[in-house]
């Protein structure tokens, strides 16, 4: 796993916490939002493997180009409703649900926008070639192990602390994906990313 600039110093071994508002934004493609990288993890040579990024779209539409032979898994987290394609061919997606994209190239539309707001969504860019990481929401109360093959666990909503670092709401804890982690959580509300299905406490109906 790469560091990122913005990630707390904290002993090794431990979660890395990094607040989504302390990552640098730019401009998206097309269209009116921003881009936040959260993480990333490169491959052989000068490839990228894997990438996660933030994206809030303000505007009717935009586009995000991510790097060439690549696939997205787009997650909906926040706001109002985001439709994947160009009008004729577009797929809604739902909040806290992901749609795959086999393309570099992703074009957003806010097709019933009544009212003013930020629409938030989740990219996971992965080279179509590779085995993708995966994807999965959980909710979390009490004490749960986070097991081995976790890379990064979103913090959504709800109180979380693993291995001893609070998260912040709106925020990521990059893991040691060699390691099983401990969780102490209260109503938190997470996406875990990771080499494979992992079960992170009990899922959410």
């Amino acid at each position: 796993m790469t560091d990122h600039d913005t990630a707390r110093d904290v002993p090794a071994g431990l979660p890395r916490p990094l607040s989504f508002r302390d990552l640098p934004r730019r401009p998206l493609d097309e269209g009116t939002g921003t881009l936040r990288r959260i993480w990333a993890e490169e491959g052989t040579g000068s490839e990228r493997r894997w990438q996660v990024q933030l994206i809030e779209l303000k505007g009717a539409g935009g586009a995000f180009l991510a790097p060439d032979h690549t696939h997205q898994r787009i997650v909906g987290l926040s706001g109002p409703q985001v439709a994947l394609g160009d009008p004729e061919h577009s797929t809604a997606l739902r909040r806290d649900s992901a749609l795959l994209v086999r393309s570099s190239a992703v074009s957003f539309r806010r097709p019933r926008l009544r009212v003013t707001g930020v629409s938030t969504l989740l990219v996971l860019s992965f080279a179509a070639l590779a085995v993708p990481p995966m994807l999965s929401f959980h909710t979390l109360d009490g004490t749960t192990e986070v097991p081995i093959g976790t890379r990064v666990l979103l913090h959504l909503r709800g109180d979380l602390t693993v291995d001893g670092v609070p998260a912040d709401r709106q925020a990521a804890l990059l893991l040691d994906p060699r390691a099983a982690h401990r969780a102490v959580a209260s109503g938190a509300r997470v996406l875990a990313v990771s080499d494979a299905v992992v079960t992170v406490g009990q899922d959410a109906p």
